[in-house]
């Protein structure tokens, strides 16, 4: 059982319907976000509709606006966004294998692989990485 209530489109004001619902049928698998952040009309006005604006006006790329949401979701580990972000980076053309091993004494090893795919170009990269922390 959810701890908060789904609020559904119906229980919002006008406009604050309105972004909900243009963001349930055209961002992607985020009903349920979406559902919770109506407790609060104006974050759903406000940033759902940024994302859908940002997306909608072409001014910075889909691919870029994605690569920024999965970097700041993964700074703040937020598991949830970074699994229902990163498919939309594969439709962009990016993709990203990764693997992460927790020592138990404070130790992180990190390695990680790149890809970007176009149609003139493909790009390769990849990382390691050792964290300690104390």
């Amino acid at each position: 059982m959810a701890r908060v209530r789904d609020i559904g489109s119906a229980e919002l004001p006008p406009e604050a319907r309105e972004v909900y619902e243009r963001f349930v049928a055209g961002y992607g698998p985020f009903r349920n976000q979406v559902a919770v952040f109506a407790h609060s009309p104006p974050a759903v006005e406000h940033l759902m509709g940024l994302l859908l604006d940002l997306r909608q006006s072409g001014t910075i790329r889909r691919r870029h606006l994605e690569l920024a949401i999965v970097a700041v979701s993964k700074l703040n580990e937020c598991h949830y966004c970074v699994a229902h972000h990163k498919p939309m980076l594969m439709v962009e053309g990016l993709t990203s294998a990764g693997a992460e091993l927790r020592l138990a004494n404070g130790v992180v090893l990190l390695a990680k692989f790149d890809g970007e795919f176009a149609s003139h170009s493909s790009t390769y990269a990849g990382t390691g990485t050792v964290r300690y922390a104390w």
